[in-house]
């Protein structure tokens, strides 16, 4: 399993470019569309950075590390101190690290997050820079920096700019930490402010099938958990695939194939 301060990549990008606002198809999972009119754009404009910093992302989570590290580098040297291409560099660095797993990837983790918290600190609004900085935070060791206070401040700041979705950081890393009692009234406050956002069902549903969860309620309460809680949130994210999909893996991991299949296959239309 990647590490989940790896997650499967999404960019806040401003409109910084007329005409041009990648961060929809990105946030919606849509990485080779977004990759496609980054290009396009690149076409017209080889000196947009911010095309540069949405390739960089869209190659990230396609997991052609190398590609995504050169167009995140890139976009820097057109403009140093872009958040969005900070946050590009970030991601793309951790991912190579967690490929390569030898000594050089502790010094590919610790610019990631150097990376990151410089994203951070330019644009606090970069919703997926707090995100990974804080699950960052919390599963790394404490001689790599790692600190369950510093990401839960993460969580707090996140908070502030996407009430659910800082709950969702604040509950991921409660649970990590094997408090499922004070995580779980974090992540229904989340589900009940937006119950069709498929980031916070996705979030939600992953940390109820995993091991710390399990530990704390059982297996066979857990895998009943996550049947019930699928089809709760079922009907109100069709139509959006992440979320889906976040379903059909809760049902898979319930020893539920058939169920996740029916999901699946009707969702196909319309995702």
């Amino acid at each position: 399993m990647r590490p989940r301060f790896i997650p499967t990549l999404v960019l806040a990008l401003p409109a910084l470019a007329a005409g041009y606002a990648p961060r929809a198809d990105l946030d919606a999972g849509r990485y080779l569309k977004a990759l496609y009119e980054a290009e396009h754009r690149l076409q017209g404009d080889p000196n947009s950075a911010l095309a540069w910093a949405a390739k960089a992302q869209a190659l990230t989570a396609l997991v052609r590390m190398p590609e995504a590290l050169a167009a995140a580098t890139r976009a820097l040297a057109l403009q140093p101190g872009l958040a969005d291409a900070l946050l590009a560099r970030g991601l793309a660095r951790a991912g190579l690290a967690v490929q390569q797993k030898n000594l050089g990837s502790l010094r590919g983790i610790a610019a990631a997050m150097d990376d990151l918290r410089a994203a951070t600190q330019a644009d606090p609004t970069l919703v997926t820079a707090w995100m990974t900085l804080g699950l960052g935070y919390e599963q790394l060791p404490g001689i790599l920096g790692g600190s369950t206070r510093k990401a839960l401040a993460c969580a707090a700041s996140l908070r502030q700019v996407d009430p659910s979705r800082g709950d969702i950081l604040r509950g991921s890393v409660l649970a990590m930490e094997g408090r499922w009692a004070e995580s779980e009234p974090v992540f229904l406050r989340a589900l009940a402010a937006a119950p069709g956002n498929p980031e916070v069902v996705y979030g939600y549903l992953e940390t109820l099938g995993s091991k710390e969860v399990r530990k704390a309620l059982g297996e066979a309460a857990q895998k009943q958990r996550q049947i019930a809680e699928a089809h709760r949130l079922l009907p109100a994210i069709r139509g959006r695939a992440r979320a889906v999909g976040a379903v059909c893996e809760a049902l898979l991991d319930a020893d539920r194939p058939g169920e996740a299949w029916a999901v699946a296959k009707e969702a196909l239309p319309a995702v």
